[in-house]
């Protein structure tokens, strides 16, 4: 029995690929190869229930089988972490994927060679190792043997973090400019880039309006955060009511 979702087959360059689907045969080869093929054939997210493949004689077809991997990084709170570095690398040590994590803490789905295998001989690239990074977290990493599809969770432990911050003036009239700037470190006193602040005058959430180039109470617009050296700076107009300002890392 072959249940086969995606089949695509390119008669000029002999490539067969199988995706999403599942072989079982009973009493017999779940895949099989006739003699005196030429070709490859690519397997992703396909499931052989019996593990059993026949190779012909007189051909050369090179079997690649492939696997999708999905990750995700989150802190110790289970809140998804942005612009983590993420980056997956097979048992030599030849990287698979190096990139940032999105908003919801993943990246996108990945899909990752457990082996190639011929008529004589195989080759696996698994285990695979995950690792995430990001200033102001402790890294976190995990091996994988992908023998089938694989869901990555990294958790990184935040770091103590210190946050410097200057306003200037300090004292303003109703409608005057004043900037608020600073530097998020890490305890290793390294600039914590990238890094999302909540900005609060008279407890309301300011956010920044790229086309006046400022910060407006409003929880419309881009969230502030530190720059790729982790300092910040930005401009508002004093509110009409006296209050205080604060600033939170997250």
């Amino acid at each position: 029995v072959a249940l086969i979702n995606s089949l695509n087959y390119d008669a000029g360059t002999r490539i067969v690929i199988v995706n999403d689907s599942f072989f079982n045969s009973t009493n017999n080869y779940d895949l099989r190869i006739n003699n005196n093929v030429d070709g490859v054939m690519n397997l992703t997210n396909v499931t052989l229930a019996n593990n059993n493949i026949s190779f012909g004689t007189g051909g050369n077809v090179t079997l690649n089988v492939f696997w999708y991997l999905d990750a995700n990084v989150t802190d110790t709170a289970g809140n998804s972490i942005y612009y983590s570095n993420l980056s997956i690398k097979d048992k030599d040590e030849s990287t698979a994927y190096n990139g940032y994590t999105d908003t919801s803490g993943a990246i996108t789905r990945q899909t990752l060679q457990e082996y190639w295998q011929n008529a004589t001989t195989s080759y696996y690239y698994t285990n695979y190792t995950v690792n995430a990074t990001k200033p102001g977290y402790t890294s976190n990493q995990t091996n994988i043997n992908l023998t089938t599809n694989k869901q990555v969770s990294l958790t990184l432990s935040g770091l103590p973090i210190s946050i410097n911050i200057t306003v200037q003036p300090s004292t303003v009239n109703n409608n005057e400019l004043t900037q608020v700037y600073g530097r998020l470190n890490d305890s290793n006193s390294l600039g914590v880039p990238n890094h999302p602040i909540n900005i609060y005058i008279n407890n309301t959430e300011y956010t920044y309006n790229s086309g006046t180039g400022r910060l407006v109470p409003s929880p419309s617009y881009t969230q502030p955060t530190t720059d790729t050296n982790g300092n910040y700076n930005y401009t508002f107009a004093a509110p009409s009511t006296p209050g205080n300002l604060s600033l939170i890392h997250i």
